[in-house]
């Protein structure tokens, strides 16, 4: 259940953590069921070129439109 995990990490934007769960072969398209917002949405959303190139190269679909999002996910502490 790799999936929850990577949306989760992805939307605290944690690039250690969804590096790791791609390597244990994580779902790099796995969405909310809610919004249908991906990993690779809230990366690029949030301006997090590393952890949007590790989705990419996991095989992350570039072709998913971005209209759930209109302004950055990350929270700021």
């Amino acid at each position: 259940m790799h999936g929850c995990e990577l949306l989760s990490a992805a939307m605290a934007g944690d690039a250690t953590l969804v590096k790791r769960l791609l390597d244990c072969n994580a779902d790099p398209n796995e969405c909310n069921p809610a919004d249908e917002v991906t990993p690779l949405m809230f990366a690029a959303n949030n301006g997090d070129t590393e952890m949007a190139w590790n989705l990419v190269q996991a095989g992350a679909r570039l072709n998913l439109s971005l209209i759930h999002i209109s302004e950055p996910t990350r929270r700021t502490p």
